[in-house]
């Protein structure tokens, strides 16, 4: 008897849970399509592909949701179904490629299978989980064209679930026979088909670089959530993952980052990570990113300069050093070089050196690089004051708040990060906005002193926003990743913060909150 490797079905489901960070329901729906699209690219056919999602609730505040994925593409045969798709890590067929195929079933199974149900049809042949767990033969049944892949999900949908949905499917390019059924206390009436689901719109290309190629189109309306605003990044016409615009964009357009690939995911050469949330390939991911960036920046300059009509030069920067992040880098110890009234003298002394600088500043729109504001040998950070009136009667608290915010990002930021402060009077607590690549950490101080009352409140409020707007740095999107993530920094942050907290404390004693 030949020796072979096995791995436990529970095993399987578990590594499916970890592989991805977003919800099972849209990452299931990726792959089936995936599959669906590779399948029918092997078979040399268009694709007929039939995608059902259907929600329902059992009670409880509890919903089950069953996703059917029907293709007309080349399905397997028994030794395909054994050795291919119960094979953790076996793809499809490789000595038939093309530039519509990513791989097959791959590791995509793990999702899949991670379900609580599965069962595949795919010719004369049927296998469920059912099967595996029972150690049954596969069955045989009657001949039919394609594959048919079922996965039953207990996880509740969230809020973010039909967004998500809605951009993988509505995104890609791809003609997609769409049914989607909610029915439950929150269904909104959710129940519809949708026999030619996909970006049927015409995509208007402006970037092209090497490894990717830049495209906008319109809004994408559609009867489950309309897609307007969006990044959408696609592997040969598919979406993988997506990003929304930076906060304070008025970007209507969408746009996509389509890169092309041949390699399969076990390839070196292959351009998405392991789960195709993210690009893996650095020099792509940069330049991507950087576009997307670029595009956002100048509706964002737009949207300021058009609404805000009765606020003259609202956006204005201060000469000044980038500041750097402190996470991970292990360097918590108290300096010992100074006594606390001396670091407390130092730290007056740079408050009042900020405030006269800023007191002085004239209102000019900020019109040159970044480049020209960076003074690393600077005796202050870099600032952005963003539709901020500095004429208030809090303006001296409002210095002492933006010192404050800069010593909690430092400690909650990565360590060599370099970002920028800033404040404004916008109706938020704080944000994050993107000027020329860098970051601006921007906070509003009338809002964060709302409804504190003592001094240690308000540094415990700041720095779990100091958290929140760090896990952007990795995530755009506020989903189930992003909140893994601010857990994360939380956790890698906590002590640093604990050992600062007295001095953070003392520095920030003059806080006035009784205004």
């Amino acid at each position: 008897m030949k020796a072979r490797t096995t791995i436990d079905p529970d095993l399987i489901a578990l590594l499916g849970r970890k592989l991805y960070s977003s919800h099972p329901i849209p990452i299931v729906v990726r792959e089936l399509l995936q599959n669906s699209v590779d399948a029918c690219s092997r078979a040399n056919i268009m694709p007929e592909i039939a995608l059902k999602v259907d929600i329902r609730h059992i009670g409880n505040d509890k919903y089950i949701t069953t996703i059917t994925c029907r293709d007309n593409g080349i399905g397997m045969d028994i030794d395909e179904l054994l050795n291919k798709f119960l094979c953790l890590g076996g793809t499809g067929k490789t000595d038939i490629r093309t530039k519509q195929t990513v791989g097959g079933f791959g590791i995509a199974k793990a999702a899949i299978m991670s379900g609580c149900y599965w069962s595949v049809r795919t010719h004369d042949l049927f296998v469920s989980s059912r099967y595996v767990s029972q150690d049954l033969d596969v069955a045989e049944r009657e001949y039919v064209d394609g594959t048919t892949v079922k996965v039953i999900i207990t996880e509740n949908p969230t809020y973010a679930t039909n967004r998500e949905v809605a951009r993988m499917i509505y995104g890609s390019d791809v003609d997609i026979d769409f049914t989607y059924r909610r029915e439950g206390p929150y269904s909104l009436g959710k129940n519809f088909n949708d026999p030619h689901a996909g970006l049927l719109l015409p995509a208007k290309r402006i970037e092209e670089v090497t490894g990717w190629t830049g495209y906008s189109v319109d809004p994408v309306e559609n009867p489950l959530f309309n897609i307007s605003g969006y990044s959408l990044f696609r592997l040969n016409g598919l979406v993988q993952f997506s990003r929304d615009k930076v906060w304070g964009s008025d970007r209507q357009i969408n746009l996509i980052v389509e890169l092309t690939s041949t390699a399969l995911p076990s390839s070196k050469e292959f351009p998405m990570s392991m789960s195709r949330e993210t690009i893996s390939n650095d020099n792509i991911s940069l330049s991507a990113h950087k576009w997307v960036q670029k595009v956002d920046e100048n509706y964002l300059t737009v949207e300021r300069n058009h609404n805000r009509e009765d606020v003259e030069d609202t956006e204005q920067l201060l000469h000044g050093y980038l500041l750097e992040g402190e996470l991970g880098s292990g360097e918590y110890v108290k300096r010992d070089d100074e006594t606390n009234d001396e670091r407390e003298q130092r730290q007056s002394n740079e408050k009042e050196a900020l405030k006269l600088k800023l007191g002085n500043l004239t209102r000019e729109t900020v019109k040159n690089e970044l480049d020209d504001y960076i003074v690393q040998d600077a005796d202050m950070p870099l600032i952005m004051l963003s539709n901020y009136d500095k004429q208030t009667d809090l303006f001296d608290r409002d210095i002492e708040i933006m010192l404050l915010w800069s010593k909690l990002l430092e400690i909650v930021i990565p360590e060599g990060y370099e970002f920028g402060i800033g404040l404004t009077h916008e109706p938020f607590n704080s944000c994050v906005m993107l000027h020329s690549g860098v970051q601006f950490f921007i906070v509003n101080p009338d809002f964060v002193v709302e409804n504190v009352r003592t001094l240690a409140g308000l540094i415990v409020s700041m720095y779990g926003s100091a958290i929140h707007e760090s896990a952007h740095i990795y995530c755009d999107t506020h989903n189930e990743r992003f909140t893994s993530l601010e857990a994360m920094i939380r956790y890698m942050s906590a002590d640093h913060f604990m050992m600062q907290y007295a001095s953070i404390k003392r520095s920030a004693k003059s806080i006035n909150l009784k205004n």
